[in-house]
């Protein structure tokens, strides 16, 4: 018998209080002089859960949960969109519920063995365990992997095109053409099997995601759920973060040859939506373009 829309609901609010309560968990056990929880930025839809300065300087924790695991497609594009977003040098920690965290699932916390690559962890530079006790443990377990680095090589290309795409919504004109040589890195996801989430409202048209045909806005939440199912794609399918290190070392090297380029994404048609009386009513669109859609007068819509 299929639960009823009250029941999930109920367990829908179980879970999200759940969640809260683990980033509660984090401020309170995180040795920081200042600590923000839930912060806001003007380049993310949705950022770290916890953003703090620890001795060791800044440092984004994220939370990974049974409804949002670390390893889910979501989880790891707002994770490659964070590291672009914040200042070189932030310490990435991922935190994550130890029941989560065992030796068949290849992490061995008593041997402090971690394999970023094939565990969905290559993005962050520690690990903190939630004990059996309900306290967050921090500085026990260290990760490296060479996607950091890799990420750090696509810095400089990742704004160029946020800038491009930035111009583009805005109808402005750039003063000097990115250069764009060889073909989108897009086009290797494609080839990895990724297909567009099996989405009618998604294309792939010369190494460029196309959205938004014959669609009708529904609002500024179903917007903002829509726009984020779309850069969890584009981030994808751009930086092959669905092969873990091996995808963005590709992506990386290809760039830097002048093999590759990060195509703009465009949206195909404007769907009419007023602007929201927000603190920052640009949030929307400029989220889109850093993540490398090109949209028009902030309208910005996708089935």
């Amino acid at each position: 018998m299929p639960a009823t829309p009250a029941a999930v609901g109920r367990i829908r609010y179980r879970l999200a209080m759940l969640r809260r309560e683990l980033v509660a968990r984090v401020v309170r056990d995180l040795p920081a002089r200042d600590v923000v929880a839930y912060p806001d930025h003007p380049m993310l839809l949705r950022g770290p859960d916890v953003l703090a300065l620890t001795e060791n300087g800044l440092t984004a924790c994220f939370v990974s949960t049974k409804r949002e695991p670390h390893t889910s497609r979501q989880f790891r594009a707002n994770v490659l969109l964070s590291r672009f977003a914040l200042p070189q040098g932030t310490g990435f920690v991922l935190v994550i519920d130890e029941s989560d965290v065992t030796v068949d699932r290849g992490i061995d916390l008593v041997k402090h063995a971690v394999d970023p690559m094939e565990h969905g962890t290559d993005l962050f530079d520690a690990l903190a365990v939630v004990n059996g006790r309900r306290r967050v443990e921090f500085g026990a377990h260290e990760l490296r992997s060479e996607s950091v680095a890799y990420v750090e090589e696509l810095r400089g290309p990742h704004y160029e095109r946020f800038s491009e795409a930035w111009a583009l919504t805005h109808g402005i004109s750039a003063r000097r053409p990115r250069k764009a040589p060889g073909i989108p890195t897009a086009h290797l996801g494609l080839e990895r099997g990724r297909r567009l989430g099996e989405n009618r409202s998604f294309e792939f048209e010369d190494g460029r995601i196309l959205t938004g045909r014959n669609i009708d806005a529904e609002g500024r939440t179903g917007l903002v759920n829509r726009v984020r199912r779309a850069v969890t794609i584009a981030a994808e399918l751009d930086y092959g973060i669905d092969s873990g290190t091996a995808g963005l070392g590709e992506a990386a090297h290809l760039i830097e040859s002048g093999d590759a380029h990060l195509a703009v994404h465009m949206n195909w048609e404007r769907a009419d939506l007023p602007r929201p009386r927000t603190v920052d009513p640009f949030k929307i669109e400029r989220a889109a373009a850093f993540a490398g859609f090109a949209t028009k007068g902030g309208e910005f819509a996708i089935a």
